[in-house]
């Protein structure tokens, strides 16, 4: 019974900060975490092509859409969440859908080989999925934050796909805004965690962001990569 209402205390609190973190963002500017996103771009016009007649998921949304067409799956119900389910277990037909987008979902879940083999399943011969995941980011529990891929070991976990492409979603200057933002919240939130939540979204955010457009300076340089950031990847079942 301890355990039961330790977890529920637990999940309680992971709402409150996260309620906090998203008051706080309606100040923050410009860019989440201040980072460049390279392959954004590319990525939409897939979701755009594929949304005009096929059926393409965001999961791991979190209440976030990422497009009108899309459906929106995530853990818990959210207002902009069509379908609440688990990654691990998809409520979708075999080969039902044409499209996956997925952010900032795999260092999340404990085992996101199980989500990858879950996506492959839903999706047709084909279809694409699109993922961004972090690198050199720092400890960002929701509620778990559990693993990193580097850009040798990423492909390793869509072993049996085709990689269409992958790159860094941004690169090491905007993982230098993120620690120095970090870095500086802590020394001047004199040990509270809101006063730290606060600044490192609505001020330091605003002091480091420049240092991210460095990035474009030197996207071409051959150490840039293993310094990003993230990494974002395009696959397609075959």
């Amino acid at each position: 019974m301890a355990k039961t209402e330790g977890s529920r205390k637990s999940g309680v609190a992971w709402k409150i900060r996260h309620a906090i973190a998203v008051f706080v963002g309606l100040f923050r500017r410009p860019g989440r975490f201040s980072l460049i996103h390279y392959p954004r771009k590319a990525a939409e016009r897939f979701l755009e092509n594929t949304g005009k007649n096929g059926i393409v998921l965001n999961i791991g949304s979190g209440g976030r859409r990422a497009a009108d067409f899309t459906v929106e799956v995530d853990l818990e119900a959210h207002s902009n969440v069509d379908v609440a389910a688990d990654a691990n277990h998809l409520p979708f037909r075999n080969e039902s859908c044409d499209g996956i987008w997925m952010l900032s979902l795999l260092e999340h879940v404990e085992k996101p080989h199980v989500v990858v083999r879950e996506a492959r399943r839903v999706l047709k011969r084909g279809g694409w999925l699109y993922v961004e995941i972090p690198f050199i980011c720092g400890f960002h529990p929701a509620p778990g934050d559990y693993l990193r891929w580097s850009p040798q070991g990423l492909p390793l976990l869509f072993e049996g796909w085709k990689v269409e492409w992958l790159e860094p979603t941004s690169g090491p200057f905007s993982a230098l805004a993120y620690h120095l933002r970090a870095c500086l919240s802590i020394m001047t939130s004199f040990g509270s965690e809101l006063v730290y939540r606060v600044i490192f979204e609505a001020i330091w955010g605003y002091v480091v962001w420049p240092l991210k457009w460095l990035d474009f300076c030197f996207k071409g340089h051959p150490r840039s990569l293993g310094h990003a950031f993230g990494f974002a990847i395009m696959v397609r079942k075959e």
